[in-house]
């Protein structure tokens, strides 16, 4: 009997045991990009939100040192996921643990492992413990999740897991276990879905995702089904959610922003209109009107729209629908915008590489980088989904799981960032079809078992026989093709992670410590808005603009650096006066490499950032040049390609065995020299060879203080 006891007490421990190594796993393969700092400079604006909550227990309610002269809100900003990790510290801190330490260890705790646990918990409520157990596992080290959760980044990813599958938990819980309003207790579930869901939008926006999925595949099952339960537990998830929301930072969760926002519009109305056609379908068969509900929803959607439009909400209805048909088009994603669209992780999604056959271009694509042979396991899970869908559409299971996999693609096709949110459902996928293809192959062989030790020499025996064989083997090959998708994933992660060692670059610590060190504390910053936040936290200084998405600024910032001098000096002036405050610009070796977008976004307008007009007319091209056997012929070689090229203005940097070439192109396209453009601001900051401030008269470099050609950052000060 204690035998029995003990063996009850392990297997009830196996589940436990088993998620504490998927944990582990996770956190050891997040937690391999480590290293003595924040490399990431979205990471440095959470770490200064961090401080401040870890030393006063809340954010200030204005940041001097963001967007001068008028400074920010934090308490505006998405604000969650800071809260959450400067009180764990607070809670560790007498512990003696330093605070960068543990902020290299958070990610992997709560953005890997925890994220991981979580989603068992989720996925079991789908398909049960072990796929639940096997998309964890996927999950653990998928590169899709890995490319917005590694050691040196606590952007605002880092709790999306822990919200979204714990929502998604207790949002198929409730429904589940049904909603009776005479019985409070049955709100408890999707109340809880809804709170984490808030929460979750608050830590970030793109939480928001998994309920649009959950919409989604409502609105679709509701044209097979008449499920009120569903739609009660997305009302009451949408509610709660919305109303987390407002109480977590009412300064920017207002009705204009839940009016104006697909995300909170859709859910709410995927099940409003759903239950009110049931309702008046309902009421009209009491009647003695059998009007099916299809109908009535139909009726009381285009009552509402009309409704809406008379009372002038037509616009937003237009702007609403013109988002949904865009995302769905791919045609209005972060691509279109002028901002994002020069941002590296939202380029479009390569989902086909280069290559001269089907099979080349597919293992050269981003999808098969981030998701190796679960690529091709997908589509036949898929497959089998659709199947089970067409089987029995009363159960909501298989659709969402097909709606999710396949919004997932669709943001995976907005941009680069994006795919971040195919991650949990193509692990999911995956799971499905090895533990479906398993339980199949098992319960044949059970049941051809049953007729090989029948005892009785019948052909059915011996066919039998035949075919046990057969599913053996398949029996044995289904856990070997899962050790290989397994195996080779993982080791894909271990060398993405392994080589980043988190760390602000050597060049740019050092000037963000001269910086700190050799300039008055009430100075203002300028430079291209990337290092913003790399200068508020690390150098402490003020920035007129960083990474926050301020477009109208890095328009202007664009129009400064595409100017001659005299008209870079108004755009400077629009936000410091120079003569009288501190400042100073700073530009870097990346300039050459971002004077592409800086180029693209000069061309829009700060009044209005939809409206793009021309570019700055900043053309930086790159080429390198083989060394050949003596300098002289170098240069002699070079001379030609520059007459050749009409290029006066260039950089050339010796990368040993070759040059690089940074060169302005001044000749349009027509064939017009514009010599003009070499006194461009920009050209005239950088190291070209009419550059380091030659003729200025309002920038005096300061950093390095030898004035030398090869740095990798300048400091200016403006005069």
């Amino acid at each position: 009997m204690e035998l029995d006891y003990d063996l009850a007490k392990l297997r009830r421990l196996k589940i436990p045991a088993l998620l504490a190594v998927i944990f582990l796993i996770s956190f050891s393969i997040v937690y391999l990009s480590h290293g003595p700092r924040l490399a990431d400079p979205d990471g440095w604006h959470y770490y200064r939100y961090v401080r401040w909550i870890v030393e006063d227990g809340r954010l200030p309610d204005h940041d001097p040192l963001q967007y001068y002269p008028t400074g920010s809100n934090p308490r505006g900003d998405n604000i969650i996921h800071t809260y959450f990790i400067g009180y764990i510290y607070r809670l560790i801190q007498p512990l003696g643990v330093p605070l960068m330490p543990y902020l290299m260890a958070i990610e992997a705790v709560v953005g890997g492992g925890m994220a991981s646990v979580c989603l068992y918990y989720a996925v079991r409520e789908l398909f049960g413990r072990r796929v639940g157990l096997l998309s964890a596992f996927l999950y653990s080290f998928a590169p899709l999740m890995l490319t917005r959760v590694y050691s040196g980044s606590i952007d605002k990813e880092v709790t999306y897991g822990l919200f979204v599958f714990t929502s998604l938990y207790f949002f198929l819980r409730g429904y589940k276990g049904g909603i009776d309003l005479r019985a409070p207790k049955s709100l408890f579930n999707p109340a809880l879905g809804g709170i984490f869901f808030g929460l979750g939008v608050a830590s970030w926006s793109g939480v928001d995702y998994i309920l649009l999925a959950i919409s989604a595949a409502a609105a679709v099952h509701f044209l097979f089904v008449r499920d009120r339960e569903l739609m009660k537990s997305i009302l009451v998830m949408g509610i709660v959610g919305s109303l987390a929301m407002f109480l977590v930072s009412p300064p920017r969760y207002t009705l204009a922003y839940f009016a104006g926002h697909l995300q909170t519009v859709v859910p709410l109305a995927v099940a409003f209109f759903p239950l009110l056609a049931l309702w008046a379908s309902d009421e009209l068969k009491r009647r003695g009107r059998d009007i099916s509900p299809i109908y009535t929803f139909m009726a009381s959607l285009v009552l509402a729209l009309l409704l809406l439009f008379l009372l002038g909400f037509g616009p937003k209805v237009r702007y609403l629908a013109s988002i949904a048909i865009g995302f769905l088009s791919l045609g209005k994603g972060v691509r279109a915008d002028l901002y994002m669209a020069t941002v590296a992780e939202s380029q479009p999604v390569s989902f086909l590489g280069g290559g001269n056959t089907s099979m080349e271009r597919i293992l050269s694509g981003d999808l098969f980088r981030n998701l190796h042979l679960m690529l091709f396991i997908i589509p036949i899970g898929c497959l089998i989904l659709l199947l089970r869908f067409l089987e029995d559409k009363k159960n909501f299971t298989h659709i969402f799981a097909l709606v999710w996999v396949s919004s997932g693609l669709l943001a995976a096709a907005q941009g680069m960032r994006l795919m971040f949110f195919l991650a949990p459902s193509a692990v999911t996928v995956v799971a499905f079809t090895f533990i479906t293809f398993y339980k199949k192959y098992r319960e044949e062989e059970k049941g051809l078992l049953g007729a090989v030790n029948s005892g009785a020499k019948t052909k059915a025996r011996y066919k039998a026989e035949e075919r046990l064989g057969t599913v053996r083997l398949a029996l044995v090959l289904v856990p070997i093709l899962l050790l290989l998708t397994s195996l080779s994933t993982m080791n894909y992660a271990v060398a993405m992670m392994a080589p980043r060692q988190s760390d602000l670059p050597p060049p740019w610590l050092d000037a963000l410590l001269w910086t700190n060190a050799n300039t008055p504390e009430d100075s203002v910053i300028l430079f291209w808005w990337d290092y913003g936040y790399y200068f508020q936290a690390v150098a402490e200084r003020r920035t007129v603009a960083d990474g926050g998405g301020n477009v109208p600024r890095n328009i202007d910032l664009a129009k400064m650096f595409t100017s001659p001098e005299d008209e870079a000096m108004a755009y400077i002036r629009k936000y410091v006066d120079y003569t009288k405050v501190p400042t100073y610009m700073v530009v870097s070796y990346e300039e050459f490499g971002k004077s592409g977008a800086i180029n693209r976004i000069a061309g829009g307008n700060s009044s209005n950032t939809s409206l793009i007009v021309g570019d700055g007319q900043l053309y930086i091209a790159t080429f390198s040049v083989p060394k050949g056997k003596s300098r002289e012929e170098d240069d002699r070689r070079i001379g030609e390609i520059f007459q050749r090229n009409n290029i006066a203005t260039y950089y050339i940097v010796d990368m040993g065995s070759a040059y690089q070439i940074w060169a302005m192109v001044q000749v349009d396209e027509q064939g017009n020299y514009h010599p003009e453009w070499s006194e461009k601001l920009l050209v005239k900051l950088l190291p070209f060879n009419n550059g380091l401030g030659q003729g200025l008269k309002h920038f005096k470099l300061v950093y390095p203080s030898t004035g030398n050609k090869f740095s990798y950052v300048y400091i200016y000060r403006v005069q």
